[in-house]
């Protein structure tokens, strides 16, 4: 265990001798002594970082009648280097009777100091592992206590934290999948560093972690059969990285890739879009390849492809986005048929003759024959709640060999508070919590919310009314989020289900006004409301474009929304200026968000506002705001960083050089507009953080050996 181990297992060295033995006994000893270990901390993490880096307190300072023959010989069985400690028990009890002669050790340990400049050279461990993050020396002892017989057969979990600094994983929302490499060597997963997101790896080995250059915005890793390069999507294109030399190629457009495998036989099978079928093509590059047939009707999508160990036979979700129903399906490459496998769509991976998915938020194995791709033995429950995101069928989960990787359930805790950007300050509007998107009635004196609950990703709409600080419930059906909206006067709300096909109209008591019906589920027609409450703008995701903005003018009842920008990219997040004669809106035409300016009616211009990117958390919008007196335009760019750019309101339309705004806290994710100047700002609440969890003899949790 990590109070008692000693470097070199640690360290994953191949040959563990008796002094590894002796280092232990040392550490009883010590403690006997000294009434705790030489290194505690509050985690396994944090013990195993000290033991590697760190010299043990004198025993005589803390107990001054110990023997000096005693401390000499327990610090000397406390040596990092095994060559530096006894060879056997036997000698260690003979120095502590001061018969040993380990007075020339004694001496030689005393002369020098931790901070000596031959410290790094005497010390190999203090250099080499200084630097790597707690979790992952907790990680790695707890693999090597298994892989050295110390748990023989029950499972061992261990917690793996970010990359050490300003770093957190990237939420399943924005399409982060961990991933293991084939041998369960190296995992692969997308984080966010002071708010860039990147692709990195971690050697399980050694604890080395690295970001991989050139793979910004990175979505949906996937590893090849040998482990040595990575395929993923970023910027519209399907792309690889050849981790030995770091060269990165770019292999067909994807302009919205929801997911790849690659065989043993070097094809790359994937899913460019989202209403597309699935397409293949050479892992060297070529010419790509449609695959499957997509059904008709209900806008169905093809997406998460994996391959079974045969190299030609492959799983892939089946969904239609009415009702956020699928399917798991079996394809062949050698022929455009598929049959339909189970009615459950997610992920999946396949280990040591078990198919692994996830169903309603938990983690499920079940026998399979990857030979005939069909199931043999009844589903088990492994993992009761891991992090998901129905919306995109997708659960945060890897496994390879006996080796099990996930991220549990995130609640989503955020911080909702109103900053002033005038005077730079910040105060609570709420106390944190799993918050979506907030909205600040006109009067400023309710806020209009969806949020989640800790224990489910599933949200429900709400208002909230800081003064009192009452909740009321707008909903009773969970929904993966809501899309919410105030009327002009705030005498309605719009509320519409990221499930639903319909909005709702609300009075202030609450009662139906009105409905109207979108193109399909997603955010729906009406996200801003037209300062004259004459219009509303909002967003419909369809086959042939993607996402677009659309206008609802509310002419009487029927009335249906409009295309008003649509282009092959996607067009999100629209917001009216407080004039209603500019809109400004998300688009990923350059292939990374960025925000634009358009004037109505006639949404001809596209202005370039943003200039690094611009924050979007997948489906979800509110990362844009005007200043009450339309002259400002706050948004939220790739850093999460609080951004505002001048506008001009003439013929033609200036835009200014967007600047950080003073003071603002970081990890900006949503944002309104309040009277008064303020703005009320969602940010990540960083005490929320959720580590990886790592289980290595995984098959024992199902009652196998």
């Amino acid at each position: 265990t990590p109070h008692y181990m000693s470097p070199e297992q640690a360290m994953g060295e191949r040959e563990i001798t008796a002094r590894s033995d002796v280092y232990a006994l040392g550490c009883i000893t010590y403690e006997m002594l000294a009434g705790e270990p030489p290194f505690t901390g509050l985690t396994a993490q944090a013990i195993i970082a000290r033991v590697m880096t760190e010299e043990p307190r004198s025993l005589t300072l803390q107990r001054k009648n110990i023997p000096a023959e005693v401390e000499d010989a327990v610090l000397t069985a406390l040596e990092k280097l095994p060559a530096d400690r006894f060879a056997t028990a036997a000698e260690f009890g003979a120095a502590l009777t001061g018969s040993g002669g380990s007075g020339t050790r004694r001496t030689t340990r005393t002369s020098r100091s931790p901070a000596s400049g031959s410290d790094s050279h005497r010390w190999p461990w203090a250099s080499r592992w200084a630097w790597v993050p707690a979790a992952a020396l907790g990680l790695l002892a707890g693999l090597l206590l298994s892989r050295h017989g110390v748990s023989s057969g029950a499972p061992l979990r261990a917690s793996l934290l970010p990359p050490a600094g300003d770093c957190d994983f990237a939420k399943i929302a924005t399409s982060n999948l961990i991933q293991l490499s084939p041998d369960g060597s190296t995992l692969a997963f997308v984080a966010l560093c002071t708010g860039a997101r990147a692709l990195w790896i971690q050697r399980l080995g050694t604890g080395v972690t690295q970001m991989l250059a050139g793979t910004s915005n990175a979505l949906y890793p996937f590893w090849s059969p040998d482990g040595q390069s990575l395929g993923f999507f970023a910027e519209g294109r399907l792309k690889r990285i050849d981790l030995g030399s770091g060269t990165i190629r770019d292999l067909a457009p994807a302009p919205s890739g929801r997911g790849g495998s690659w065989s043993r036989d070097g094809v790359i099978l994937y899913a460019p879009d989202v209403f597309v079928p699935l397409s293949r093509i050479p892992a060297a590059g070529g010419e790509p390849h449609v695959q499957t047939v997509l059904p008709n009707g209900n806008q169905p999508t093809h997406r998460l492809p994996y391959f079974l160990p045969d190299g030609h036979h492959f799983l892939f979700v089946e969904g239609v986005t009415r009702g956020l129903q699928g399917s798991l399906l079996v394809g062949d490459l050698n022929s455009s048929a598929t049959r339909r496998l189970l009615d459950v769509a997610s992920n999946v991976a396949f280990s040591q003759g078990q198919l692994f998915y996830v169903r309603d938020g938990a983690l499920f194995a079940r026998p399979f024959d990857p030979d005939n791709a069909s199931f043999s033995g009844n589903a088990a429950s492994v993992i009761p709640g891991i992090e998901t995101w129905p919306f995109k069928y997708i659960g945060n989960f890897a496994v390879a060999g006996s080796l099990l990787v996930f991220r549990g359930p995130d609640g989503q805790a955020r911080q909702m508070d109103w900053f002033d950007p005038a005077t730079r300050t910040i105060s609570p509007a709420a106390a944190p919590g799993p918050y979506l998107t907030p909205h600040v009635s006109p009067d400023g004196q309710q806020i209009l919310v969806d949020r989640s609950a800790q224990d489910n990703p599933l949200a429900d709409a709400w208002t909230y009314t800081p003064a009192t600080g009452s909740w009321i419930r707008l909903t009773a059906k969970p929904d993966v989020s809501y899309t919410l909206a105030w009327s002009p006067d705030g005498s309605r709300i719009a509320v519409k289900g990221a499930n639903d096909s319909v909005t709702h109209v609300l009075s202030a008591d609450h009662r139906e006004l009105a409905t109207y019906a979108a193109a399909g589920p997603g955010l729906g027609p009406i996200e801003d409301w037209a300062p004259d409450g004459s219009f509303a703008v909002g967003s419909r995701q369809v086959q042939t474009t993607g996402v677009d903005v659309t206008l609802l003018r509310f002419a009487g009842p029927g009335s249906k929304p409009e295309v008003l920008l649509a282009t092959p990219a996607n067009e999100d997040c629209p917001v009216l200026s407080p004039s209603g004669r500019l809109m400004a809106y998300l688009s990923n035409q350059s292939g990374r968000p960025e925000v634009y300016l358009t004037a109505l009616p006639g949404a001809a211009l596209h202005l370039p506002v943003s200039q690094d990117g611009a924050f979007s958390e997948s489906d979800l919008a509110g990362g844009i705001a005007w200043s009450s007196d339309g002259r400002t335009l706050y948004f939220i760019d790739g850093s999460q960083h609080l951004m505002a750019a001048a506008i001009g309101d003439g013929s033609p339309i200036t835009i200014g050089r967007p600047r950080p705004v003073a003071g603002a806290p970081d990890g900006v994710a949503r944002l309104s507009r309040a009277p008064g100047g303020r703005l009320l700002v969602l940010h990540n609440d960083q005490r929320n953080r959720v580590p990886l969890t790592v289980i290595e003899k995984w098959p024992a949790m199902l009652g196998q050996q």
